[in-house]
């Protein structure tokens, strides 16, 4: 696995490097040693001069706070094959539960091999990473199968617990920490996690006890890492990016080689408008941990924005040109990302892409059926291709979510007199 992913990796270098002279070699190799490279069918796309960024780019979409955790749970993304104990190993209602929920990208369960589910040491390992790649329900039937919860690791219970949270499993991950609380009384990882997955409940009162439950820990144990992250983390989905900034800068001084936590941190300086410090600490987060697909996303963001608010037309070029990379890698890492494919759309849309931006933009909107923005970009690329009744037909829609959007009434309205 570690080969291919070394040949992946060298062969999209050359690709993303060279362009369409290599292509046809390029392909020839993935297919000699059976490598699907992401893009390879797709538009080996040029900024011309200065591209124009369509209104509202600026924006920061609202989960940009999902990024970079233990999925965050949300962080990067991978896979694997078929075994016989992964087809014959006891799966009780809970795992079925489990598994049937949405991960973050393509990956089969059943390619886990033998040995990962028989030893437990490599069982624990491999839910952790299944874990921070973003594979929650997965990580969730490992983690059940794979390791004696009776001997289990304090590691293996707070993996466990958020692996059941980000599966939309909240109720279960709460009594799986008590549980684990049980067996270790008073254990500072175990209470974080519990404060962290409490912290995000929408009821305000469980917010509130996770406050107090911070707190606590804090005080008894104030140079602990992840309770300071964890912290840091529930403080910024506030809204207070400054307070956010301190916690998350303790938690990178105690350990800082964690690409979560310098990831979090990017974010918080991000927010900061600090923009050096928050590219400089998105990129070291990312030479720790190539395969985080929302920190790739957030640097994409950091660059657009850079762009949105230049005044010089090379920057504004260079800046979108890096944007539309770390988009990619985005979507390389994890196909689905809906917020990465709708950005790709706008910068194609913007540069005379629009068969290339349909083909994005249909994606996010898939994921996003009620996005107006996403709308309104995909019925902009079919009206410049010459499809009028397809622009009108997204206008109406857009109307119909929101009677009160002006630009969509009066281009409908203008496109109906005209037609």
């Amino acid at each position: 696995m570690i080969f291919m992913l070394l040949v992946s990796g060298g062969l999209l270098y050359l690709y993303s490097h060279y362009g369409r002279e290599v292509k046809q070699k390029v392909e020839e190799i993935a297919q000699k040693y059976n490598i699907h490279i992401p893009g390879l069918d797709t538009l080996a796309f040029e900024l011309p001069p200065p591209p124009v960024v369509p209104e509202g780019v600026e924006e920061k979409p609202e989960h940009l706070a999902k990024t970079a955790e233990p999925t965050e749970t949300a962080e990067p993304a991978e896979a694997t094959e078929t075994t016989e104990t992964a087809k014959t190993a006891k799966t009780d209602e809970t795992d079925m539960d489990v598994l049937s929920m949405d991960s973050a990208g393509p990956i089969s369960i059943q390619g886990i091999s033998a040995m990962f589910l028989e030893n437990p040491r490599l069982a624990a390992r491999l839910g952790h990473l299944l874990l921070e790649a973003g594979f929650p329900a997965e990580a969730v039937y490992i983690l059940r199968n794979g390791v004696s919860l009776n001997s289990a690791p304090i590691p293996v219970f707070v993996d466990l617990a958020y692996g059941y949270f980000y599966s939309k499993r909240f109720e279960t991950a709460l009594n799986q920490l008590e549980t684990a609380l049980g067996k270790y009384p008073g254990n500072i990882d175990l209470l974080t996690a519990q404060a962290a997955i409490s912290g995000q409940n929408p009821d305000t009162n469980q917010r509130r006890v996770a406050e107090n439950m911070f707190r606590a820990i804090l005080k008894k144990s104030p140079e602990a890492a992840e309770a300071n992250y964890q912290y840091g983390r529930f403080i910024m989905q506030r809204g207070d990016f400054k307070k956010s900034q301190e916690y998350l800068e303790k938690a990178v001084k105690i350990e800082p080689y964690n690409s979560r936590y310098l990831a979090r941190l990017g974010m918080a300086e991000f927010y900061l408008k600090r923009d050096s410090d928050a590219e400089s600490l998105y990129k070291r987060s990312l030479k720790i941990n190539p395969y985080d697909g929302n920190t790739w996303f957030n640097l994409g963001e950091l660059y657009l924005s850079k762009a949105n608010e230049s005044g010089y037309i090379f920057e504004v070029r260079n800046k979108t040109k890096s944007a539309l990379e770390a988009y990619l890698k985005t979507i390389e890492l994890d196909s689905m990302h809906a917020d990465a494919h709708y950005r790709i759309g706008i910068i194609l849309n913007a540069n005379g892409g629009f068969k290339e931006a349909i083909r994005h933009l249909t994606i996010a909107l898939e994921k996003m059926p009620e996005n107006t923005a996403v709308m309104m970009q995909l019925g902009s690329a079919y009206m410049q291709l010459g499809d009028t009744a397809k622009y009108i037909g997204y206008l109406n829609d857009i109307l119909r979510i929101d009677p009160f959007d002006r630009v969509a009434a009066s281009q409908f309205k203008r496109l109906k007199m005209e037609n």
